[in-house]
């Protein structure tokens, strides 16, 4: 519809921008940390930070328009599940020097066949939510699990688990809803209530499923699993 299509248009033309400012504060960033002049580099790093986080939001409201419109593409190609969850805890543990994030069972390759960064923003977006809603200091556990279906398929399984302040009983299902959080973190959190909304898009269209176990103040496990190929 004719609110999509703008959307669509205003993300792009509001990234230029963006973009253009990011790339001027990243070289002045790095020649601040060449002449090691602190003051400059602290606060161009802040710069060079809020800008990623805007295109991140503008980022997912593309995505959202795009699977309003059935244009969210996904392209397959062999990839390593091991290695996409490892970056992804790198990309995450550079944004936050609060959170400890650790990783098990991502050592041994896992061959798959998905869109390689749709599966990371999914992971990523599993990870920063974890951080978003955990206290200073605690720790953010990320696990790559092998698995069967019922029916035999081979899974794969990524579980990120956190000691934050959890989901209300029975609201588990609402966090992947467009726009929806917990109703105890309502108002008292930035962000646009996307990211886990399109990362759970992107898992169904790759046959797989995506949801919640939690407790209130006692931390939240978000699952992803995906069939693949024996």
């Amino acid at each position: 519809n004719e609110w999509d299509e703008f959307i669509s248009h205003a993300v792009h033309e509001i990234k230029n921008p963006l973009a253009s400012a990011k790339g001027y504060a990243d070289l002045l960033l790095r020649r601040a940390k060449k002449e090691e002049n602190e003051s400059y580099s602290k606060g161009l790093n802040v710069i060079s930070q809020q800008l990623t986080k805007a295109t991140v939001l503008l980022d997912q409201m593309s995505d959202t328009s795009r699977i309003a419109t059935n244009r969210l593409q996904i392209a397959h190609s062999p990839a390593d599940l091991a290695e996409l969850v490892r970056r992804a805890v790198q990309n995450q543990q550079i944004k936050t020097e609060q959170h400890s994030i650790q990783i098990d069972g991502a050592d041994e390759r896992l061959p798959v066949d998905l869109d390689e960064g749709r599966i990371g923003q999914v992971i990523e977006a599993m990870i920063a939510n974890a951080v978003r809603f955990s206290p200073n200091g605690s720790v953010i556990a990320v696990r790559l699990e092998r698995a069967k279906a019922a029916n035999g398929t081979a899974l794969a399984r990524i579980v990120v688990a956190d000691q934050g302040i959890g989901v209300p009983a029975g609201e588990e299902a609402r966090i992947f809803q467009r726009f929806k959080r917990g109703s105890n973190v309502a108002g008292m959190y930035s962000g646009l209530g996307l990211g886990l909304y399109v990362a759970s898009e992107v898992a169904t269209r790759h046959g797989g499923r995506m949801w919640l176990e939690s407790a209130p103040k006692q931390g939240s496990t978000c699952y992803f699993e995906l069939p693949v190929a024996a």
